[in-house]
């Protein structure tokens, strides 16, 4: 039986598409799409479903009527602080670090870049007054066309941290000019240079994914659940895997399963197939949520015609297989398990096209990768083994796994336009509220990168 932990990130996207959250005025829906085929696939492979109730205050009886069917955990439940400060600590360094214009190499530079965003900044007049400002750098021409490309994958950063109360040190992050000094807003003369907001809300919305995303991390794996992910902090987990070796797996494994989330994931998938440390498996799954939508016509009802069938006969049988891969990966040897583990796959990828074949017609398929590890970074909490956690059906243990089926959130936002009809369906119960903006990044063309004029100066 699987139980699995679900961010209230998720959450949130599914109730923006289903109308009882707002929306920003500025929505790029793309993202929120995207969670949502990542939460579809959840509920058609798991058994149970769990939230951390530790949402809003003023959000959380609404949220908790409008997802009946996944338990809330409290913050009494379980050593909360605990785990809240040792991910604090795993993500301290990681900032966004920008010196003389460019992003510093490393883990977060890895992941902007595995999401299409390759970022610059530079002193942007405006009013006579210079601001830093953050920029997406491309190679086409700066158009309507690149805008459109590029604003939904700023959005999803963005949307991290909207909403939220922000305090001062969340903004954290490192700036630092082409002559080598830290980047600090002054005056000269009548002519003030000052850090953009919107280099400053990136900052901040970077801050909280890293954090969150170690924090579920660790909360899965002290309850040896399933973790499921906002896809964009499904990213970020990959990159941070690779380079601190957060999934205790070969480097094979790590810099293949990163790989995944470029543009080649199918060709990645089947590298991963082929590693002999195959701690997972690839999958070509169809689109639920598209699926779902297409035969309800809204996200509300989509949600209940998946609960609805995953309780048939034939999608019991689809998480039966993936228990029986869950247990192979326990056992495994060798050769043995890694063909047994394929073969397993194969009948999943069968049987879930045959489910939506015989439920409706589906629109296409999408690749997975299912991950079973065992988490690298020892949590520095500890509570007895077999420690009963109330009613909740959940139990610390020893075992420390991460589980999880990782879908490659670019994908889901380029194909989201070629969903036709259902696409429509997707955004009909979308209300926008004028409360909340999502800043548009500018684009800046490769070549003009570095240039001083009479309008802006480098970094």
């Amino acid at each position: 039986m699987s139980s699995v932990l679900i961010d209230n990130s998720t959450l949130t996207s599914i109730q923006r598409l289903s109308g009882t959250a707002p929306a920003p005025r500025s929505y790029d829906p793309q993202g929120d799409y995207a969670a949502f085929e990542a939460f579809a696939t959840t509920l058609m492979f798991n058994d149970s479903f769990y939230y951390i109730d530790d949402y809003k205050e003023t959000f959380r009886a609404s949220r908790a009527d409008e997802f009946r069917f996944v338990r809330a955990v409290g913050m009494e439940e379980f050593p909360y602080s605990d785990v809240e400060s040792h991910a604090k600590e795993l993500t301290e360094g990681l900032l966004l670090d920008i010196r003389a214009g460019r992003v510093e190499p490393g883990v977060i530079k890895e992941f902007l870049e595995s999401v299409g965003l390759h970022l610059t900044a530079a002193w942007q007049m405006q009013s006579s007054d210079f601001f830093l400002t953050l920029k997406i750098l491309a190679d086409e021409p700066n158009d309507w066309d690149v805008r459109y490309k590029y604003s939904p994958l700023s959005a999803l950063i963005f949307d991290q941290s909207l909403g939220r109360e922000v305090e001062a040190n969340d903004a954290a992050l490192r700036l630092v000019g082409s002559d080598g000094k830290d980047v600090v807003e002054r005056e000269e003369g009548k002519r003030k240079y000052a850090i953009g907001g919107d280099i400053q809300a990136f900052a901040t919305s970077l801050n909280w994914m890293t954090w969150r995303t170690a924090f579920y991390a660790l909360s899965a794996s002290h309850f040896n659940a399933t973790v499921s992910l906002h896809p964009i902090r499904h990213t970020f987990l990959s990159r941070w895997t690779a380079d601190r070796n957060v999934l205790s797996n070969s480097e094979n494994w790590r810099t293949r399963f990163s790989g995944f989330f470029g543009d080649q994931a199918t060709e990645t998938i089947n590298r991963i197939n082929e590693t002999a440390d195959a701690t997972e498996i690839g999958l070509h799954l169809p689109l639920f949520a598209a699926w779902a939508v297409g035969r309800t016509g809204t996200v509300r009802d989509a949600v209940s015609f998946l609960l609805d069938v995953r309780v048939s006969p034939d999608a019991v049988a689809v998480r039966q297989k993936m228990v029986e891969i869950d247990e192979l990966r326990s056992g495994r040897a060798g050769a043995k398990w890694k063909v047994e583990a394929n073969r397993l796959a194969l009948a999943v990828r069968a049987e879930s096209t045959d489910l939506i074949r015989k439920f409706g017609a589906g629109h296409g398929t999408a690749p997975v990768v299912s991950m079973n590890a065992e988490l690298g970074v020892p949590p520095k909490f500890s509570v007895g083994v077999e420690v009963e956690m109330g009613d909740l059906g959940l139990k610390f243990g020893s075992a420390r796994r991460v589980r999880g089926l990782f879908r490659n959130i670019v994908n889901d936002v380029v194909g989201f336009d070629g969903l036709g009809d259902v696409r429509s369906a997707l955004l009909r119960q979308v209300r926008k509220s004028e409360d909340h903006t999502i800043p548009a990044l500018p684009i800046e063309e490769r070549r003009y990168a570095g240039r001083n004029s009479d309008w802006k100066q480098k970094m």
